[in-house]
């Protein structure tokens, strides 16, 4: 019989290794692989994560590039219990000129909320039309349009 190398012993012992914690990683902390997909996903959109506080409420963005005078940014706003790296694969997708920019609407991802917090439509459209990096990248007739459409404004 052949005496195994010790190289490849290491080796065979590194991927057992490797294997056991992915293992046990996904049967004790499941969402800890799930996070590390999101991040995985954003990198490869070439997104960054930010945080901005506006009032008492930090939110979450992620946004690729720097805005631009000549072109504006475009905001992705999700739907009910939904995060912002669900624009990952369509950013990845868009030409790099671009400025995407997604956010985590109050109580969703990574943007935290209050206990006692305002979960109207209404202030959501107020809150995010507040001094923000992407208030800029909505045009005003859109944030007129919104806000009748929200009734918080004429």
């Amino acid at each position: 019989m052949e005496v195994i190398s010790t190289g490849v012993q290491l080796a065979g012992g590194a991927v057992l290794t490797t294997l056991a914690l992915a293992v046990s990683l996904y049967y004790t902390k499941p969402a800890y692989i799930i996070y590390f997909f999101q991040r995985l996903n954003t990198w490869r959109a070439g997104c960054t994560i930010k945080y901005v506080k506006v009032g008492e409420h930090q939110f979450a963005y992620m946004e690729r590039g720097r805005p631009s005078k000549n072109q504006p940014s475009l905001l992705f706003l999700h739907g009910f219990s939904d995060r912002k790296e669900t624009f990952c694969e369509m950013i990845m997708h868009l030409p790099k000129h671009l400025h995407p920019i997604a956010v985590d609407l109050p109580g969703h991802g990574d943007t935290g909320i209050k206990a006692k917090a305002d979960l109207t439509v209404e202030a959501y459209a107020a809150k995010l039309h507040q001094d923000t990096p992407w208030a800029a990248a909505l045009p005003v007739a859109m944030q007129r349009h919104i806000l009748r459409r929200c009734g918080l404004s004429q």
